[in-house]
């Protein structure tokens, strides 16, 4: 039976994706680091001997190498992130060594399913998923999908709630829209800016929360939006996956 252990994580990717991706690998007992270049990233991999890196293949193709870090005893596997959804690039991140790829956007629950997959592959570590964090009034369950508020409770899409993790794992600091843009879509010539307002309001609905007194997503005039309140710890519930059969 694979032995249930805390697991060292890179992320190699501009802010504020790394923020998102860091923050939504809360639900999992593991420790990460993130880097902001190739160069920081090797490093951090020579001398803390991370179990697993996760990168943007789209800005660091080169981050595949890292993989050559690894050995035998332990190898280094490496899951690439990309906005691109043509088949070639991902075929050349595959032959360069990547040993998964997440198309942007991604979902909580997906982000957190390949990771253990991938620990639990390469090194035969099993996770601890921790399913719900909250912020104030406000619960986030991952394997359910669902929001909760006081005593009601919300399904949201699978980009509202990439939205809502976004704006969470970046407070207080506002996002413009062409970053979220950027993180979500990829390219602000994909779609045009008024695509982030409508699914902004979309979101306050379903959280109920008004623009004029908002609770969870304030607008920042001329500049975009925020989350209010200040992420507190993950709830204490832990659920360790079954071992693999």
């Amino acid at each position: 039976m694979a032995a249930t252990s805390t697991g060292k994580i890179v992320l190699l990717m501009d802010r504020p994706l790394s923020n998102l991706v860091a923050f939504t690998l809360r639900h999992l007992e593991h420790e990460v680091k993130s880097a902001s270049s190739l160069r920081e990233a090797t490093k951090l991999v020579e001398t803390w001997k991370p179990h697993l890196v996760i990168a943007d293949y789209d800005r660091e193709p080169k981050a595949i190498q890292l993989v050559e870090a690894g050995t035998r005893a332990r190898p280094l596997p490496i899951i690439a992130m990309t906005h691109r959804r043509d088949i070639p690039v991902k075929l050349n991140a595959y032959d360069q060594g990547a040993h998964d790829i997440i198309e942007v956007p991604f979902t909580a629950d997906e982000i957190v399913a390949r990771t253990v997959a991938a620990l639990r592959r390469a090194h035969g570590m099993r996770s601890t998923i921790v399913p719900r964090i909250r912020f104030g009034d406000l619960e986030i369950d991952v394997l359910d999908q669902t929001v909760r508020i006081a005593d009601r409770r919300f399904h949201l899409t699978p980009l509202q709630h990439t939205l809502l993790y976004l704006l969470a794992a970046n407070a207080p600091q506002t996002l413009t829209r062409d970053q979220i843009i950027q993180d979500l879509w990829g390219s602000v010539d994909l779609v045009d800016s008024n695509v982030v307002d409508r699914h902004v309001r979309d979101l306050r609905v379903k959280l109920q929360d008004s623009w004029r007194e908002p609770r969870f997503i304030e607008t920042m005039p001329g500049r975009g939006y925020r989350f209010v309140p200040e992420p507190e710890s993950a709830s204490l519930e832990t659920m360790a996956p079954p071992a693999a059969g």
